[in-house]
């Protein structure tokens, strides 16, 4: 972590690391909780995950996808084996750069890391948020991304989780302006689809629609997984 943090120029102001969470017989993981300060010299360069009423959606940074250690393998297989993905350093900190001089240029309206989940839950994600943010239950969004409609291909491709990839979302007039700057810093980029409607469709290189559903749906579903783990009722339906 700290030659990690020397790689990106970060600093840390605090932390705390809990290696031994015991309780009985019964323990969790490590949990790290690191304290971070970064400095904007405008507040117009900060933006959040939320998506704005429309524009187009680019995936900045090199997809990599691997299942191992990923919340797919936790969650749909019951395993956390496997590596995490590996760290490319001359990628992470070309996307970081676009990142900071995109949001500097008034390019990106929101940004979210692929992180917990991959590319679906990323960009389900930021729907959710968008539709909160704009009074409503969600935004939809349109995409196609170069995944082979095998079945096993999708899962990696969708959940897989990677390093140094972002989604971004930009005006579609701006979308060569940006486009332009990842070139020039060195990021790849990929001009994936648009913001709009009231369901998430994530299309396949055959233009086959390997996720199609409703926000209300996946508002259900994020709202309700904690109590649904729990087995209790969904939240709505308590007293």
């Amino acid at each position: 972590m700290a030659d990690a943090l020397r790689e990106v120029e970060v600093p840390i102001v605090s932390g705390n690391v809990s290696l031994y969470n015991e309780t009985g017989d019964r323990s969790i993981h490590p949990t790290p909780t690191l304290g971070v300060i970064g400095l904007l010299e405008s507040q117009d360069d900060a933006v959040g995950l939320s998506l704005p009423p429309s524009g187009a959606l680019v995936l900045l940074g090199n997809h990599r996808p691997q299942l191992g250690a990923s919340a797919y393998a936790r969650v749909c297989h019951a395993t956390e084996q496997g590596k995490p993905p590996a760290v490319h350093w001359d990628e992470e900190r070309a996307l970081l750069k676009t990142l900071v001089e995109g949001c500097r240029r008034g390019l990106i309206l929101a940004a979210h890391d692929v992180s917990d989940g991959g590319l679906a839950v990323t960009l389900a994600e930021m729907c959710l948020h968008g539709g909160a943010l704009h009074g409503g239950t969600g935004l939809g969004a349109t995409v196609q991304l170069p995944i082979s409609p095998d079945p096993l291909s999708r899962e990696l491709y969708l959940f897989g989780e990677t390093q140094g990839t972002a989604w971004v979302a930009v005006e579609e007039e701006r979308v060569p302006d940006l486009l332009a700057l990842a070139q020039e810093l060195g990021c790849r980029a990929l001009h994936a689809g648009s913001i709009g409607g009231d369901r998430l469709v994530l299309r396949d290189a055959h233009k086959q629609a390997a996720v199609d559903s409703s926000i209300a749906d996946l508002r259900d579903a994020w709202q309700g997984g904690l109590c649904e783990a729990l087995g209790l009722p969904p939240a709505a339906a308590r007293p």
